[in-house]
């Protein structure tokens, strides 16, 4: 609402208005029309629905801006995210393969190979997820795709968060392990995890870590495209969708 003043001048010069015929049809002075484009006074509700009919427009136009402008900007902004997430992958991945490639030949027997092994099928699932999200991103920009948005597609949303959120949960000791690799070297001790007290908890470690991150990580490919499909991260919606007037507007000065 604080870019009236730029909306009703953007709706004003597509309309090919100058402010004085605006003003007479308004039956207002020319500096009334100019102090709302320069916000230094707002009209009232009164005169927006007059000046929404002029230039055949809706309030919600002078109020938010045309829709079109919005998802420009929102496509801009995560076209942007999603080629900084492509950025950081390539980055990562080379990287990975060049760290891989050094610390695997110095160090492959024992803890020290073991860390790196854990360092792989962390790292690289996790880049693959974000590859995955961002990569559909970057089409949808380029194609104008959109994600679905029938009545169920937060339930499968919400699904598949609560997934990757168990994958992260299940990785996140192995993290720490291999960060405290790094620094202190590592022991034989301090490198695999074994939930002994609960076998269903060690099933499922063993499936996640070994079978989807060592063995399978393309999985988290398709996890990061199908959170894109539906509609991560969700886009809030404007209160009263835009629909509902602001109750209190400076009255025209």
């Amino acid at each position: 609402m604080r870019d009236i003043g730029k909306n009703l001048k953007m709706l004003r010069e597509q309309k090919g208005l100058k402010q004085e015929e605006l003003a007479a049809q308004l039956f207002v002075t020319r500096q009334t029309i100019s102090n709302y484009e320069n916000g230094r006074s707002r009209p009232d509700i009164e005169t927006l629905m007059k000046i929404a009919q002029l230039l055949d427009s809706d309030i919600n136009s002078i109020l938010y801006g045309p829709p079109a402008a919005e998802d420009q900007l929102r496509a801009k902004r995560q076209l942007s995210i999603a080629l900084l997430f492509n950025g950081l992958f390539a980055i990562l991945w080379a990287l990975g393969l060049l760290i891989w490639n050094d610390q695997f030949q110095r160090f492959s027997f024992g803890a020290a190979a073991a860390s790196w092994y854990l360092a792989d099928m962390i790292f690289r699932p996790l880049c693959l997820l974000f590859l995955g999200w961002s990569l559909l991103q970057i089409i949808s920009r380029l194609c104008q795709a959109k994600p679905l948005s029938t009545p169920w597609v937060p339930y499968v949303r919400r699904g598949l968060l609560l997934v990757t959120l168990t994958c992260l949960i299940f990785m996140l000791p192995y993290l720490i392990c291999w960060i405290a690799w790094f620094f202190r070297n590592s022991s034989q001790n301090s490198v695999l995890f074994y939930f002994g007290q609960i076998p269903f908890l060690n099933r499922l470690d063993y499936f996640i870590i070994v079978t989807l991150c060592g063995g399978y990580p393309f999985v988290f490919f398709v996890l990061g495209a199908l959170l894109w499909l539906f509609g991560f991260p969700a886009e809030k919606q404007q209160k009263a969708d835009m629909d509902i007037l602001p109750p209190h507007l400076p009255p025209q000065e």
